[in-house]
């Protein structure tokens, strides 16, 4: 789930993203992110200016135009998106534009440059990345979550803690 100033997106399994009104709880819109067979909507993130980006089952990021509901456009990632995430902090400081995080199944981070679609840099996990989040301090930064630190390779009822890693990013 996403929050962005009173509207709430849910990602679900049947490859929807739904945009729901905080404040009367009313359904505004569905997005069909997926069209075919089981492929759900792992993760969703608004950026803040309007756009939301959608990751599914299937290796697809999407970036949609919230107010239109319009597809802008499909990344295409190589395995499941577990995870997306925006900058526009201290990347957009860095690199004069926003950037978006996709943490995947076969252990990478791909950073995404918004306003043209370009993959902008790989960045290799350890194992499969779980969730992505922004430093927001002064040097750019990425932190990555995967499931051997946090235990989900072992029974769910493990209570080791997750250890993050903090991963520089270069131009």
């Amino acid at each position: 789930m996403a929050f962005d100033g009173g509207q709430l997106a849910s990602g679900s399994d049947d490859g929807t993203v739904k945009l729901w009104d905080v404040k009367t709880g009313n359904l505004k819109q569905t997005l069909q992110a997926q069209s075919s067979g089981y492929n759900p909507v792992n993760s969703v993130a608004f950026d803040g200016e309007g756009q939301l980006a959608s990751a599914s089952q299937d290796g697809t990021v999407k970036l949609w135009d919230v107010k239109t509901g319009n597809l802008k456009q499909t990344l295409q990632a190589p395995s499941r998106v577990n995870f997306v995430a925006f900058d526009w902090g201290s990347y957009a400081a860095f690199d004069g534009g926003g950037l978006l995080a996709s943490g995947s199944s076969d252990g990478t981070v791909k950073l995404w440059d918004v306003k043209t679609g370009n993959l902008k840099q790989t960045l290799q996990a350890q194992s499969s990345v779980l969730s992505v989040a922004f430093d927001g301090g002064n040097s750019p930064q990425v932190r990555l979550t995967a499931p051997s630190s946090c235990g989900m390779s072992k029974p769910a009822t493990s209570n080791r803690p997750c250890k993050r890693k903090a991963v520089a990013i270069t131009q």
